[in-house]
């Protein structure tokens, strides 16, 4: 696997696979984001990766989306989906019901 050239990259999509995480189905939702993300139409501009834990336990499972800085909770299949579609293709966030926060970058 060759690595992303970053200069086109749209975002980085983080899938925690801590514990909690894992328990609630993060590896479902990281084939399902590895299946559609696969596709020509974001292959080049949006990467994923997994980290350890993110403490957030309790809103498991927990995703995020960078560079906007969106951290969402309690990710169902049918969730991600929305997210792919709704964030991913045409930029807007879910509900606030969903976002478990958002980091405000200054750049």
């Amino acid at each position: 696997m060759s690595a992303p050239d970053i200069k086109n990259l749209n975002y980085h999509i983080l899938v925690c696979e801590g514990k909690s995480c894992s328990k609630h189905g993060s590896e479902a939702l990281w084939y399902i984001l590895k299946e559609k993300l696969n596709s020509k139409k974001y292959k080049q501009s949006i990467v994923q990766s997994k980290v350890h834990c993110t403490g957030n336990c309790k809103f498991a499972p927990v995703i995020m989306v960078y560079p906007d800085g969106v951290w969402y909770k309690k990710i169902t299949p049918s969730l991600l989906k929305k997210i792919i579609k709704k964030h991913l293709k045409k930029g807007t966030f879910l509900a606030k019901k969903h976002i478990l926060g958002t980091i405000q970058s200054d750049t």
